[in-house]
C-alpha cells in the first residue's frame, strides 16, 4: 500500500521537477518523468500539483474538512498555509525492495531542501503537519 506525504508551499515562485533533480545525489536519482530510484530500484514518485490543478484543489478540500473540527491554534496555522497554498508537492512513496529507513533518509533530503529555501508545511499520512523544525499538528 502506498504511503503518501506532502509539502504545501506557500511561496509565490513556482517549482518544477527539475528544479528537484539535483536534491537526489547517487544512488539516488529522480527522473524527469517524477519517478525516484534507489540502486535502480523505484522508490517513489513525485509530483508537483499547482493551484488550479484538479487534484490539487481535491487534496485542499480534503485537509479542509479534516480540519472543520479542530479548535487549536496548530489547526489554525495549517488552514492558513492550506490557504495561501500555491502547490502541493506529492510523494507516493512505494514499498520498494529496499530499504524503507534508506527511503526514508533520501525523502527527508527533500523536506530539508524545501522547508529551508520555500515556505510551507510538510503533511506525512498517519503523523500530521511539520513545519521545518517539528509535528505541529497531530492527524
Amino acid at each position: 500500500m502506498p504511503f503518501y506525504m506532502r509539502f504545501f508551499d506557500t511561496s509565490q515562485q513556482g517549482l518544477e521537477l527539475e528544479e528537484l533533480r539535483p536534491v537526489f545525489t547517487h544512488p539516488a536519482k529522480l527522473t524527469v518523468d517524477g519517478d525516484l530510484f534507489l540502486n535502480d530500484f523505484p522508490i517513489a514518485m513525485i509530483s508537483i500539483e499547482d493551484k488550479g490543478d484538479s487534484l490539487f484543489e481535491e487534496e485542499i478540500e480534503e485537509f479542509q474538512e479534516l480540519l472543520e473540527d479542530e479548535p487549536s491554534p496548530a489547526a489554525r496555522e495549517v488552514e492558513i498555509t492550506l490557504d495561501k497554498c500555491q502547490r502541493i508537492v506529492i510523494v507516493q512513496l512505494f514499498n520498494s525492495q529496499g530499504s524503507l529507513e534508506e527511503s526514508l533518509q533520501r525523502i527527508d533530503l527533500l523536506w530539508n531542501h524545501l522547508t529551508s529555501s520555500r515556505t510551507g508545511l510538510v503533511q506525512v499520512d498517519g503523523e500530521g503537519f511539520y513545519n521545518s523544525e517539528r509535528l505541529i499538528l497531530e492527524m
